[in-house]
């Protein structure tokens, strides 16, 4: 969202639930905003290297993930 008296921009998500973390959830979130210009880019970058990190250690979509990669998320 954009502020105009502020001139700031924000982006905010929140889940209502607590759910598993696994590699589906996080491809969610990372896939939620269509941005094209890149402003979210510093955020969005965070979950595409968490995705990545999944397909390396080869896990399924739903099962779920290593305690390292749960405490990148949550942070």
């Amino acid at each position: 969202m954009w502020n105009v008296k502020e001139d700031t921009f924000s982006v905010s998500y929140r889940e209502t639930e607590s759910k598993e973390v696994t590699k589906r959830r996080i491809l969610s979130l990372a896939h939620r905003y269509f941005e094209p210009i890149g402003f979210t880019c510093p955020i969005t970058l965070i979950t595409e290297l968490l995705i990545e990190e999944c397909w390396k250690i080869e896990t399924s979509w739903n099962s779920k993930l290593q305690i390292d990669i749960e405490r990148k998320f949550e942070k």
